[in-house]
């Protein structure tokens, strides 16, 4: 279970040829972030205008292309389409198309093409060009086109934790609110996407009771560590794996809960915060060292004999 908060303000980058403005063609937004955390509802809107033409005398066809390819047209007399040559995995996407050429009114032809960007993904970080077939008055039938950029930020995402109990023989997995006796060493493991750059950590937090915060976990125990782990690329995000070891103390009389934290900023000033679910200690009462233990049985073994000898005696 992850929440997530998110805002985004985007920056334009554009080019523009001749007789088309950069008016031509819109991309909004232009900047998107896909993972987690994507608003079922979010779409990104890219269209083709004839608004800016110069002196255009007919209006024959009009494209959107991701980089070279096509992927939506519209002709004169007919109906915005999806290119038969399109990619695939916009195909899959399935953008909602709309527009018209209207030869009465040749500035206000459109082609317009919606998708949801819950379907995206950092595939469609590319560039994407409006493409007009046209002919000006008193020159021949001509092409021009316009040219803008989709940035998109893959956000951290599917933060699992676990733990389990270090034994002298190995690790062992624990669940959620295991008692754990004083001296015992649990070695958490957190394990999830996080995101577009190789550099993002998973950060480690603590809540004590009867405080309702968690704060930033750092290991006070000799052998306790946190070991960050490395970045493994999956296509264009990274996966990392990190994992904490805490030692169970006297001091811990209230049942701690750990999580893990993947935050991550982005180049708007914003910033995105994934969380784990929490995981439960509850503290035992029985000493776990070797030296301890041994004691602990002994004492038992010593109150057991004086316990059956004064029966004994009593009892005869």
């Amino acid at each position: 279970m992850c929440s997530i908060a998110v805002k985004c303000f985007a920056t334009t980058t554009f080019m523009f040829f001749a007789h088309v403005s950069a008016q031509t063609m819109t991309l909004q937004p232009s900047s998107i972030s896909v993972g987690g955390g994507v608003a079922p509802t979010d779409v990104v809107v890219m269209e083709c205008k004839s608004e800016r033409l110069i002196s255009p005398q007919s209006v024959y066809s009009m494209y959107i292309r991701r980089e070279s390819i096509s992927f939506a047209e519209i002709e004169l007399g007919k109906s915005a389409v999806v290119s038969q040559n399109a990619p695939s995995d916009i195909k899959a996407k399935t953008p909602t198309l709309e527009g018209r050429i209207d030869a009465n009114n040749l500035y206000n032809s459109h082609l317009k093409a919606t998708f949801l960007v819950s379907k995206m993904n950092c595939n469609d970080a590319k560039s994407y060009q409006c493409v007009i077939t046209y002919k000006p008055v008193g020159m021949d039938t001509t092409t021009r086109s316009a040219e803008m950029e989709l940035r998109v930020n893959v956000l951290p995402r599917d933060l699992q934790i676990s733990a389990a109990l270090s034994e002298d023989y190995g690790v062992v997995p624990i669940q959620n609110q295991s008692i754990i006796d004083r001296g015992e060493q649990v070695e958490f493991s957190c394990t999830g996407y996080i995101g577009s750059s190789q550099s993002t950590i998973i950060e480690w937090f603590k809540k004590t009771p009867p405080s309702t915060f968690f704060q930033r976990h750092f290991p006070t125990q000799a052998d306790d560590i946190i070991d960050d782990g490395l970045p493994v690329s999956t296509q264009c995000e990274y996966m990392r794996t990190s994992k904490l070891r805490f030692t169970m103390t006297s001091s811990e009389t209230a049942r701690p809960a750990f999580r893990c934290e993947v935050a991550t900023q982005l180049s708007s000033g914003g910033e995105v915060r994934v969380l784990s679910e929490e995981f439960h200690l509850t503290p035992g009462f029985s000493p776990s060292n070797g030296a301890d233990k041994l004691n602990a049985w002994g004492n038992v073994l010593v109150w057991t004999l004086i316990y059956l000898s004064l029966k004994t005696i009593f009892c005869n």
